[in-house]
């Protein structure tokens, strides 16, 4: 089910194609966390991740982005309980 739904947010943002960097990370209860940030910014990007990944009860984090035409993950955690 997680894949599925962080499925469909890396179709938002190839559809988008903006160049930003997508953070999504979701929780033991299904509540998705969501941060853009700029290509730019892409070490803070990064480091929130990470801390996301550190935190207790987030199963699934990610960090992607679009470059030249493709979808990107820069970062990828996922676990289960």
């Amino acid at each position: 089910m997680l894949e599925i739904v962080m499925g469909a947010e890396r179709q938002k943002c190839l559809a988008e194609n903006d160049s930003d960097i997508w953070l999504r990370a979701i929780d033991i209860n299904g509540v998705m966390v969501g941060r853009k940030y700029k290509r730019t910014d892409e070490a803070e990007a990064r480091e929130m991740a990470a801390k996301y990944w550190c935190k207790p009860g987030f199963l699934y984090v990610e960090l992607f982005s679009v470059y030249e035409g493709k979808l990107c993950v820069l970062y990828h955690g996922y676990r289960t309980y």
